[in-house]
């Protein structure tokens, strides 16, 4: 494999794994809204049943 090849690799792999990267950070911003949304419900379940303090 030339150096240049290596390079063109490299820069693939890393276009894929910001990709990834991209993709991970918009599922855990899906998953901290979704955490925020139970946590939103149990609080108001919680209140209905008179357990807050």
């Amino acid at each position: 494999m030339t150096e240049s090849e290596r390079i063109a690799y490299l820069e693939e792999k890393v276009a894929q794994l910001e990709h990834e990267n991209a993709l991970l950070r918009a599922e855990n911003a899906a998953l901290r809204a979704e955490n925020t949304a139970l946590k939103e419900r149990s609080r108001q379940i919680e209140e209905l049943l008179g357990l807050n303090s």
